[in-house]
């Protein structure tokens, strides 16, 4: 089994969870509440996705053309990711609260971004352990 496959052994848990916690918590919605939430969030801004495929493309870029040490390129990534995810999981909880979701609903969604976050921090502080043997 490859090294960096077992950095992502914790990824895929901490994703897992995350997905628990948020169906579990999209099981104690009422109905209006879970298609008003569809409605919220499949309205999002395509900008998001732009946003998101530059840093990953930039991430590829500089990896394949080994332009700076592997661990710089995974910090730097992890740091976009970090930017990237509070500026929009601070918009989805304001979108969240401005359309009056039960306070428990919003808890759930907080702790299972955070989840994921764990699951991509153990994922690249992993690749940069296993390279760095």
């Amino acid at each position: 089994m490859s090294n960096y496959l077992i950095a992502f052994i914790p990824f895929i848990l901490f994703y897992f969870l995350a997905r628990m916690m948020m169906d579990r918590a999209n099981r104690k919605l009422e109905p209006e509440k879970k298609a008003e939430m569809v409605d919220l969030f499949s309205n999002r801004s395509p900008m998001r996705y732009v946003w998101l495929a530059l840093l990953m493309g930039g991430l590829y870029a500089v990896w394949q053309a080994e332009l700076l040490d592997l661990n710089y390129t995974l910090a730097f990534y992890f740091a976009g990711l970090i930017v990237y995810s509070v500026f929009y999981g601070r918009k989805s909880v304001s979108l969240l609260k401005a359309n009056n979701f039960p306070p428990d609903y919003i808890r759930a969604y907080l702790s299972a971004t955070l989840f994921q976050w764990a699951g991509i921090a153990f994922l690249v502080f992993g690749m940069i352990l296993v390279r760095n043997g």
